[in-house]
């Protein structure tokens, strides 16, 4: 007899973990499709979380996976002028987003939802009353039962495109360094809007002991991480403060 759930969520990342709490919390029955081994395994994110977005889903922000806590964001127009923002309270955490994951998915775990490792979306059919989901995982594809399907796999979402739903055409390209030193007070961020970052921004922010010095943009003419590395060597509010610390790690 096949299994059957009331919720299938397809994607064990901060959206689908927390969507799969919440509908546990109400009584519904949850799994989760997770496809790698572990949740928080493969992170492609800088870490950096407003503060109230904590607020608005009732989730405090824990020392076991918050690295830095930033209190001033400094804002650069591309003519270098400067619009700061400061406060006693954090305005957004610095996270580390492998610990963060894996709390959440303790959370879930604790709320009664069940999460399927090394398990992958395949397909979806008899859309009329219960779906039946097939999965690919450990043993092969199998069948699975449930009243909702939620989305939760990202940018490049299987399901997304398994119904046609109107995907992001406009993707960002992001590149970033783990660098060792930088000039930069811990509680302080810094965004810079430029030319090489067309469409997006250059943030620097202190993550621990480490700063991540990051773009994201929509320029694609080249590798994203020639634009990271112009923009460090040709801004001046940047340059003297990046070109001679270690880099330890592209990100």
């Amino acid at each position: 007899m096949f299994k059957k759930y009331d919720v299938i969520v397809v994607g064990g990342g901060p959206a689908g973990l927390h969507t799969g709490r919440k509908l546990s919390d109400k009584g519904l029955s949850v799994l989760i499709l997770e496809e790698h081994s572990e949740v928080g395994t493969l992170v492609e994110c800088a870490g950096g979380i407003e503060a109230h977005t904590f607020r608005d889903v009732d989730l405090k922000p824990k020392k076991e996976w918050i690295k830095s806590e930033v209190r001033k964001i400094r804002f650069f127009s591309p003519k270098n002028t400067v619009v700061e923002i400061k406060s006693k309270r954090p305005l957004a955490y610095i996270t580390d987003r492998r610990e963060f994951d894996k709390y959440l998915g303790e959370l879930a775990l604790d709320s009664g939802v069940e999460i399927a490792l090394k398990t992958k979306f395949a397909d979806v059919k008899n859309l009329e009353r219960d779906a039946a989901i097939e999965v690919k995982g450990i043993g092969g594809k199998r069948e699975i039962y449930a009243k909702v399907l939620v989305a939760a796999d990202g940018v490049k979402s299987t399901v997304g495109k398994k119904f046609s739903l109107d995907m992001r055409k406009k993707f960002y390209y992001c590149a970033e360094y783990e660098m060792i030193d930088v000039n930069l007070d811990k509680e302080t961020a810094e965004i810079y809007f430029c030319n090489l970052a067309r469409g997006g921004y250059v943030w620097i922010f202190a993550r621990g002991n480490r700063f991540n010095v990051g773009i994201g943009t929509v320029n694609k003419d080249r590798n994203v991480v020639y634009y990271l590395d112009e923009f460090i060597k040709e801004h001046p509010m940047v340059r003297d403060r990046c070109m001679d610390v270690e880099t330890w790690k592209r990100v």
